[in-house]
């Protein structure tokens, strides 16, 4: 396998397994605790166990998303036929995605929403993530090319 393509399956593989740990912790959130989360909310909003569903949805369906990415991680590894192109287009939705939810951090922090303690840290995190996949798409991009 061409070192492009081993350099894209780790950073797949590397997402898919954060995101699988994420998504599990969420679903055991919204499963166990969704208190929780709906202590959070002014009473009246919504109840407590409609919380947990859709905590639950959200971790289930993150989950998902990572076996998604490991999928795709062994299928690059194992230069599977559509493998590249699969695994470009998933980095490239989901570098676009890390990137514009680091945007959304930095407006919350400078306008005030949202606690900049707490965003500035998520968008740097995210602004390495969105970096990190565009690396991926990249390589899995340009891994068969002959260099000019």
């Amino acid at each position: 396998m061409a070192r492009p393509l081993r350099r894209a399956a780790a950073i797949i593989a590397a997402a898919g397994v954060l995101l699988c740990l994420a998504g599990s912790g969420i679903a055991a959130v919204g499963l166990l605790r969704p208190d929780l989360i709906s202590s959070q909310i002014p009473p009246g909003f919504i109840d407590t166990p409609a919380v947990g569903g859709a905590t639950f949805a959200l971790g289930v369906a993150l989950l998902l998303l990572g076996l998604a990415h490991v999928g795709a991680a062994l299928a690059l590894r194992a230069q599977m036929k559509s493998a590249a192109t699969v695994s470009v287009v998933l980095s490239a939705n989901m570098g676009v995605l890390a990137f514009l939810f680091a945007v959304a951090a930095l407006v919350s922090a400078a306008s005030g929403s949202a606690t900049p303690v707490l965003m500035l840290p998520a968008a740097g995190v995210l602004l390495i993530g969105a970096a990190a996949y565009a690396a991926a798409a990249r390589w899995a991009l340009t891994a068969d090319r002959p260099s000019n």
